[in-house]
């Protein structure tokens, strides 16, 4: 119990600071979730600006091929400016969010092959 209440009183001091600017507040959440690794985890929404920025109803819902179709999508012979102007940002997110959320750590530019890929296969 003890520790719940070092990290109930750390929430307590860290919000006190909130007349600060936004950045310094920000600092500090990140410097709580990285003592207490394990809430970060739980919270990746928080840490991910791209994941913030489009999170909301605006999100599509996506279902995500196996590892190896990703792989295969990652290979293939599509060039990056090919799949962004096919691709709405929208449906990007969605596929970046899914693929966050099932712990892959892929970036936009690889979330924007493989949702080129998905779109394709699903006309």
């Amino acid at each position: 119990m003890k520790e719940q209440d070092k990290r109930i009183e750390d929430l307590d001091v860290m919000f006190a600071f909130i007349v600060n600017k936004f950045n310094i507040l920000e600092g500090l959440l990140v410097h709580f979730f990285y003592n207490y690794g394990s809430e970060a985890k739980a919270n990746i929404k928080l840490a991910d600006l791209i994941m913030r920025l489009f999170r909301g109803p605006s999100l599509t819902k996506v279902q995500i091929p196996s590892e190896r179709t990703i792989n295969s999508y990652l290979l293939s012979t599509h060039r990056l400016s090919d799949t962004e102007m096919k691709v709405p940002d929208h449906y990007v997110a969605s596929v970046y969010c899914e693929l966050k959320s099932r712990d892959y750590n892929f970036s936009w530019q690889q979330a924007s092959v493989i949702a080129f890929h998905m779109q394709n296969n699903e006309s």
